[in-house]
């Protein structure tokens, strides 16, 4: 496995379980069900499913990740600040980033194979 892929992989796990922890404290403490309750359940289980995605199939996952990272800054600028929605959808964006701009430089940079003939 390589580096970029395991570093990216790492990071949107550690920021799943993050916010797993965070919906299951908010559920515990008797927040009550709203609807930015529920949209944030949604949001964080299409995160923790895209997290999953990217070990499985990094290229299907970096795009999951990219949508789930951008639904939750989206979800984030309407009830936090901007900086605030940056930090929370940033490390399933930047997964997003490391896991589908490294295909794409290795899709563009690896030379193709030039087939070998003998002479019999």
């Amino acid at each position: 496995m390589k580096t970029s892929y395991l570093i990216a992989r790492l990071i949107a796990t550690v920021a799943s379980v993050f916010y797993i922890l965070l919906v299951i404290n908010y559920a515990t403490e008797g927040g009550g069900l709203t609807n930015a309750g529920i949209v944030l359940i949604v949001i964080v289980t299409f995160m923790a499913i895209s997290t999953i995605t990217s070990w499985v199939r990094a290229h299907i996952g970096a795009i999951l990740l990219l949508i789930s990272g951008t639904a939750f800054l989206i979800f984030s600028i309407i009830f936090n600040s901007i900086p605030m929605a940056i930090i929370m959808g940033g490390p399933f964006i930047l997964a997003a980033i490391i896991l589908g701009v490294r295909d794409e430089i290795r899709a563009i940079t690896v030379l193709p194979k030039r087939e070998i003939t003998t002479q019999e």
